[in-house]
């Protein structure tokens, strides 16, 4: 088999792989239903939001910083 100058046996290979993939990515694209994902992902991070709030009682963590501190003397 005579090789071009340049030219790699595997890069015919690679390439088409290579546009495999990107036509395989393509279709997945379109079958993804991005509405749906959006509003999943809002729910699940306001339903984190609200559970590090109540582990961490944040808010009376807040209200115990905002008070001035005593200075013991």
């Amino acid at each position: 088999m005579a090789l071009m100058a340049g030219m790699c046996p595997r890069r015919p290979l690679g390439l088409l792989l290579a546009l495999l993939a990107a036509a395989a990515l393509a279709n997945q694209l379109e079958d993804i239903p991005h509405n749906e994902v959006k509003n999943w992902a809002l729910k699940f991070g306001v339903d984190l939001w609200e559970f590090g709030r109540h582990f961490t009682k944040m808010n009376q963590i807040q209200n115990n910083t905002s008070r001035p501190s005593q200075v013991i003397i």
